[in-house]
């Protein structure tokens, strides 16, 4: 066998219009711009994730005299689409 590089077929198999769609290239100018459009891309992925458990619905239960809350989260066909898609 020849000489096989493995960078060679890393860069093969890397998309690299993919990889530049995916990324974002801009200024700290820019990205406060894109903030003052839209807030929610600060968000972190806890926050996201609580999102989609909020966003999936709640209902309140008298739980040993206290208020409770349970979510619908793992009960929607919708929401375990966005997990597994």
């Amino acid at each position: 066998m020849g000489d096989i590089k493995i960078a060679d077929i890393v860069d093969q198999w890397e998309d690299k219009e993919l990889h530049e769609s995916l990324n974002w290239k801009g200024t700290f100018d820019d990205y406060l711009a894109l903030i003052k459009e839209n807030p929610m891309i600060t968000r972190n992925a806890f926050q996201r994730m609580y999102d989609m458990v909020i966003e999936a619905g709640t209902e309140s239960y008298i739980d040993a005299k206290r208020g409770s809350l349970d979510t619908n989260f793992l009960m929607m066909k919708s929401t375990a689409a966005k997990m597994l898609f």
